[in-house]
């Protein structure tokens, strides 16, 4: 096993980063996961989580396996906030459930670092993919497995979230929230914790709400028969009400 390097540890981070790393070493099989901030080339602090196995008694590694990733934006609370509140108000400005979808799921990605995420439309008893991150079609393309189906009903008839594991891979999970009786947000990411599923929850409440609103102006919106007629009275006369002639 190589040497490892703790110079791009925070310093206030260092002593627990350095003890958690060799609590793994000492006990075989074990399964360690920490928070820390990380230097980067520009010299700005980010938040890494970091999960460590010990597979040194394992011939195929025999060594340590380390799994990292960011969670700035979760570390962050406020920022997050502020951002998902920002990206409520592009979502209340939008005008159709297409953008709505489209811009939710994005947001998901960028501001939750949840890539894998998409938006089952349920229609005719049936759920439909109305929108979804490149990131979630690389992975998981046209399929669809009779456990996806099963856990977004499941999701749906509840009312609550279902979090599980994909069937492609251990390292990935995704939480399934209900968008009301409109479908599922899926929200897919590596090992999704509990500040993942409350945001992911947050979200959906705030993508429902966006789309309540849309449909209740779809509804007020007079009929092409009812826009004609009332544009016709307005052009025939300035007055309140319209005059009337009798040709004899």
């Amino acid at each position: 096993m190589g040497d490892v390097s703790f110079d791009h540890v925070h310093p206030d981070d260092r002593p627990r980063v350095v003890e958690t790393f060799h609590q793994v070493i000492d006990d075989p099989d074990s399964y360690r996961t920490i928070t820390y901030r990380f230097r980067r080339a520009d010299g700005s602090w980010r938040y890494l989580e970091t999960t460590g196995e010990n597979r040194l008694d394992d011939p195929a590694v025999g060594g340590l396996v380390l799994n990292s990733r960011e969670v700035t934006g979760r570390e962050n609370g406020e920022q997050t906030l502020e951002a998902l509140h920002n990206v409520t108000r592009e979502l209340m400005a939008a005008e159709t459930t297409t953008a709505i979808s489209e811009i939710a799921v994005r947001a998901a990605r960028d501001v939750l670092a949840l890539p894998l995420t998409g938006i089952w439309r349920y229609d005719d008893a049936e759920f439909r993919l109305i929108a979804r991150t490149e990131e979630h079609h690389g992975a998981y393309g046209d399929a669809e497995t009779v456990s996806d189906r099963s856990a977004t009903l499941d999701a749906f008839e509840t009312g609550e979230a279902v979090v599980r594991r994909r069937h492609t891979t251990d390292d990935q999970s995704e939480a399934l929230v209900p968008l009301e009786n409109r479908g599922v947000m899926a929200f897919g990411g590596e090992r999704l914790d509990d500040f993942d599923v409350y945001y992911a929850q947050l979200f959906a409440a705030n993508t429902t709400a966006a789309l309540d609103r849309t449909e209740r102006e779809d509804e007020r919106k007079p009929t092409n028969a009812n826009w004609s007629v009332r544009t016709c009275v307005s052009k025939s006369s300035p007055a309140s009400s319209p005059t009337t002639s009798t040709t004899r």
